[in-house]
This record gives structure tokens, sequence and C-alpha cells, in this order.
């Protein structure tokens, strides 16, 4: 490594540690981790099989397998202490600096300004959720590999060595099909390629045409992974229904969700883990349509009279929002951590600084060397402000208490954020003040299925069963598909008598995700309350044998045992 490299490389790494090494004193929150790790049977037995189903199975809401396998590993090696995974996002995150680094000074040539680029890009608030959230795991992984492809890729066509030049092409496949395994968002890999070649950054421009044949394959694998990735969305309902008409419509609507990440990225205050999604129906169709237009038309004047450098960015902040805008329907449009890669835009805004500040107007060399401090003595300062706003807001991540309590202060009408502090107040005991939020959830969105479910558990905890079965009923009319549902509705038909009810409630529960216990320790119960012993045991020792079981379960089988024992006296 050149030592000026180090010295940088160094810095920001260090500056960056400032930042983020509060996030190693937090906790687990109750958002999305426990389902991930602290529930998750898959990764508590560090075998063949857990590997086997890391990779032939789902990973809760998608296909994620080194997501999950970095969990298995950490769960390997702290169990439940929450400080190794967040060690772990921490060194990744430090890791993808060094990547980003390497890979900016292939693009530009400049140390100077690779260095500055990156000290904005790791330094911004925005990155603070991938970082101190542990389920932002994906981000990092992703970035990783999406960076490491793209550089590689580069190298495949500046390196005149033949042998050399090809393993670096084998190496950017590689690092494509890590990333497509870690965040789907690395579908876009083969489109910031185009960009790479069309604009010929990192590229000699006076060299022959590079071949866009050689990309391919990345698109080949990236159509495989975003087919995938709907699939199971659809299973799993984060992909939402989808209509031609809405696809249009969230095209009209692209500008105005690029502007609000553009307005994130440049002015980052206020964030948040959730926000009001992109509703703009309130705009008069003829006003997004002329917005659209005008959008365009920037867009275009900017690909004609801007350098290549500029060009590329641009097309590069452009595309890299299209898989949330709502083309295709998934669950949510705005959020910090799809800001992740996108911010490295950050570094074309180093580099037109430094350009501006050596303009011909500056004839002597000492009002360049002054340009020069003046621009890096700014970038410097606003890094600093930037650490300073992602120490501020990373305090928000210590535990989901501080998590949503600060969410609902800043987007109080957001039914998602009213919910998960229902759940946060659920957990704690605080049972009225629950039930509140789920019932202001459900206000804001009478479709928020886990806030109806969740108010069903309430219902159940007060004994108001029909009230409980009234909600589970609500809550399964909007997603018919969760295996929590199906089997808290299934448990209570139980205990109403409704055995049959309940276990078709419950084997469909099976049918939706094989691996969750609840629904084969209630399945067990509603075939002992039929007296049909043998069927339950065998539930429970298929749990049993798909390493799923918890230290319920010998009990249960005891219970059974006694049950059948008791059965047996009577008819003889």
């Amino acid at each position: 490594m050149n030592r000026n490299n180090l010295i940088y490389v160094s810095i920001i790494i260090i500056f960056a540690f400032v930042s983020y090494c509060s996030s190693l004193n937090y906790g687990f929150t109750n958002w999305d981790v426990p389902s991930l790790i602290l529930e998750n049977k898959r990764i508590q037995t560090f075998d063949l099989s857990m590997l086997k189903n890391i990779f032939t199975k789902p990973t809760g809401y998608d296909y994620l397998p080194l997501k999950e396998l970095s969990y298995a590993i950490d769960y390997k090696i702290w169990q439940k202490n929450a400080y190794g995974y967040h060690l772990t996002n921490l060194i990744l995150y430090l890791l993808m600096l060094i990547v980003v680094y390497y890979f900016s000074l292939l693009i530009t040539g400049e140390r100077t300004v690779s260095f500055f680029g990156l000290f904005l890009f790791a330094l911004h608030p925005v990155h603070i959720e991938p970082v101190c959230w542990i389920a932002g795991r994906k981000d990092l992984l992703s970035g990783i590999f999406i960076f490491l492809s793209l550089h590689l890729f580069l190298k495949y066509f500046i390196e005149k060595d033949k042998k050399n030049s090809f393993l670096f092409y084998l190496l950017s496949l590689f690092f494509t099909i890590l990333a497509l395994m870690s965040k789907p968002i690395s579908v876009l890999i083969p489109f910031y390629l185009v960009l790479l070649l069309f604009f010929k950054i990192g590229l000699s421009e006076s060299d022959k045409k590079y071949p866009y044949k050689a990309i391919i394959p990345h698109f080949l694998l990236s159509i495989f992974a975003a087919l995938l990735t709907v699939i199971v969305g659809i299973e799993k309902t984060t992909v939402k229904e989808w209509t031609m008409a809405k696809s249009i419509e969230a095209v009209v609507n692209y500008p105005l969700l690029l502007f609000w990440y553009a307005k994130k990225l440049f002015f980052p205050f206020n964030l948040s883990p959730l926000y009001d999604e992109a509703d703009y129906s309130t705009l008069p169709p003829l006003s997004r349509i002329l917005l659209f237009i005008l959008f365009v038309a920037i867009l275009c004047i900017i690909l004609k009279k801007c350098d290549n450098f500029s060009k590329f960015f641009t097309s590069l902040f452009v595309v890299s929002f299209l898989p949330v805008s709502g083309v295709v329907p998934i669950s949510i449009s705005k959020a910090d951590r799809y800001l992740f890669i996108p911010s490295f835009v950050l570094l074309c805004a180093a580099k037109f600084l430094f350009e501006y500040g050596e303009k011909e107007e500056s004839v002597f060399s000492y009002k360049i060397d002054r340009n020069r401090k003046i621009l890096s003595a700014s970038i410097f300062f606003i890094s600093l402000l930037f650490l300073l706003l992602s120490v501020k807001h990373s305090s928000i991540w210590r535990n989901s208490h501080s998590l949503w309590e600060y969410a609902a202060s800043r987007y109080p009408e957001v039914s998602a954020i009213r919910n998960n502090l229902g759940n946060v107040y659920f957990e704690e005991g605080k049972f009225a003040k629950a039930k509140l939020e789920f019932l202001r959830a459900i206000s804001l969105d009478e479709k928020n299925w886990k806030a109806h479910s969740n108010l069903g558990e309430i219902f159940k905890k007060e004994g108001n069963i029909d009230m409980a079965i009234k909600e589970f009923e609500k809550a399964l009319s909007i997603n018919d598909r969760n295996e929590v549902i199906l089997t808290s509705l299934g448990n209570i038909y139980r205990k109403k008598g409704l055995v049959r009810e309940s276990e078709r409630l419950l084997r469909d529960a099976l049918a939706y995700n094989e691996d969750y216990f609840p629904a084969y320790a209630g399945l067990a119960g509603t075939l002992v309350a039929q007296r049909r012993y043998d069927e339950a045991k065998k539930i429970l020792k298929e749990a049993v044998r798909r390493g799923i079981a918890d230290r319920r379960v010998d009990f249960m089988l005891n219970i059974i045992e006694r049950e059948s024992a008791k059965g047996d006296v009577i008819k003889k």
C-alpha cells in the first residue's frame, strides 16, 4: 500500500470509528432483530444442516443467505450479546470505506479528491442506520461486494496481462453473486457497469470502444436474482398488488422521490427509521406531468453539457432508486438506508469543487494552492458537521424505546412507527399505553395488519377473547399468509373449542413457514385437544428434527405422554 494512501485511509478510518463507535454499547431493537437473530433457530446451530437451510430457503421475507450466514457466525461467537453484532457491523463498514477509497482512486486518479470525497461519504449521517441497526447488515455486505465488483470490472479492461485481466473479470462476477446474495438492490450492478463503460469512467477515452457484451453475465445474474426476490416477496406479501397504472404513476412521480432523497443527502436533518410513504395524489396530475417533463429536460441538459464524470454520477443517482420507486410495488419507498450506495455521489461534489478552484482564471499557482486549501478546509468543516450529526443521531439507536420514542416525536402520523412504539410498551408491560398506540396506528392506516394483530394480543391478555378474534380476523383479511397471525388465531379458536378451524389455521401457518415453532406447538395442542396424541408427538418431533424446537418441547411431550396414558386407562 502506498504510504500516502495508507495515511489517507487511516485518517478516514479513525474519524469513522469515532463517529460510530458508540454503537458498540447499544442493544438489540425490536425492529426485525427478534426474527433475524433472537428467535431465529436456524442460525443457532452451526452445522451442515444450518448451512443447507440458509442457502436453500428464504431468510424471513427475502432470500439473503449471506446476511443470515453472517448472523450465524456472530451467534456462534457472541450468542445473544448485542456488542458482537454491532462490532461486526462497524468492522464491515470500515472495510467498505477502504474498498470505496481505492475505487474512488481508480476512477479519479486523484488522491486528494478521493480522500475528501470519501471523508464526506464516511461521516454522512444517513449511514447511521446501516451501521447502528443490526438488521442493516445487508447494506454493509452488499456495499462491500458492489464496489469490489465495479472496481474489478474496470481492472478487467485496464489490465494488459490477459491472464490477470480474465481473473479480474471472474472475480467481478463472483462479487456480483455475493452482492446479490446480500441485498436485492445489488441488481443495479449491471446498470452501474453500463454507465461506467458508456461514460468511460476510469478508462481511456481515446481507446477503442469497450464491449458491452462483457456485462451480459452480470445482467443474467441480476435478472435471476430479481425474479427470485419478486417470487419470495409475493409469497411473503412484501410485494404489493401490481398494476400497469401504478407503475406508470410511479414513473411520473419519480422526480419527486429523487428530490426527497437529494434533500436528505445534502440536508441530513430529522432522519428517521420510517417515514410517511410517498403520496403525491394531492398534487394535480397535470402538475406532476409538467414536473416530470421539466426533470427530463434538466437531465438532458446535464447529459449534453457536463463532463463525463458529472454525467456518470447524475445517472448513478437517478438509476439507484428505481427498485424502490414503486415501479415494482415493494413495501416502502423512503428509507435512509436506500441512500447508502447513492451517497457515493459526494465524490463527484468533491471533484467538482476542486476543479472549480483550479479554473484557468486562477493563473498564478499561489491562487490555485490557496483555493485548494480553502476548499479542503470547507469540505473538512462539512465533514465534521456530518460527524457531529452522526454522533447525535446514532444515540437514538440505543434500544427500542429510544428509537421509537424519537421517531414518534418527529413523525407522529406514521402508522408503522406508532405500531412499533406500541410493541415497546407491550414488552415493557405497559399494556394500556401499548393499546393506545395500536389504536392510533390503526386510525392512521386501517390496513396495518401488524397493528390489528398486536391489538388482538392485547385483547387476549385482557381476557376479551371475542374482541381478540375480531382483530386477528381483520389482520388475516389484510394478510392471509402470515404465520404469526394464523398461529395466534388458531390458538384462540382452540380455546373457544373450535378445534377444526384451529387445526386448519395452524397447518396453514406451517405451510407458509415450516420453521415457525409456535405453529408446531399450537398444532400439537390442538391435536391433543382432539385426543390425537400420536399425531401431536409426531408434530413436535418434526420440530425437533428441524432444529427449531425450544426448551418447552420436552415439557410438552411429557404432558402428551401423561394425557395419552390417561386415555388408555379410560379405554380399558
